[in-house]
C-alpha cells in the first residue's frame, strides 16, 4: 500500500469513526461531505447552513485582491488584524489605510491601530 493510499484510508477511517460517534449523540451536527465547515446563520435566508466565512483584502487603487482567507468563525471582527498582516506580507508594506464595514468593529482592533498603521 502506497503512502497516499494509506493516508486516504486513514482519512476514511477517521470520518467513519466520527459518523459512528455522531450516531451515538444525535444532538451533535456533522457534515459528512465537508467536515471542516460549520453551522452558520445565513443572514439573507435567516436559517442555518454549513458554511465558511470568506475574507478578502483589496487594493483600492489597482482593484486587485491582495489577500484572502477562509475561517470557521461566524464573525468578522477577529479577522481584521490577521488580514492587515496578510496584506503587509503580500505587499511588503503596511497598508496606508484600511476601510472595513461595521462587522469588523472591536475594541481590540481600535486599540491595535498603531500595529497596523504605516
Amino acid at each position: 500500500m502506497t503512502p497516499d493510499q494509506q493516508q486516504v484510508r486513514e482519512k476514511y477511517k477517521s470520518r467513519l469513526t466520527k459518523a459512528r460517534n455522531n450516531a451515538k449523540e444525535p444532538k451533535r451536527l456533522y457534515n459528512f461531505t465537508d467536515p471542516e465547515s460549520r453551522m452558520m446563520m445565513d443572514k439573507g435566508q435567516r436559517h442555518l447552513v454549513y458554511a465558511y466565512n470568506a475574507q478578502a483584502a483589496v487594493d483600492g487603487h489597482a482593484q486587485v485582491i491582495v489577500a484572502a482567507a477562509l475561517t470557521q468563525d461566524e464573525t468578522d471582527y477577529r479577522m481584521l488584524l490577521p488580514m492587515a498582516e496578510a496584506v503587509e506580507k503580500a505587499m511588503d508594506a503596511k497598508p496606508a489605510a484600511i476601510t472595513a464595514d461595521a462587522g469588523y468593529w472591536d475594541t481590540e482592533n481600535v486599540n491595535s491601530e498603531a500595529r497596523i498603521r504605516p
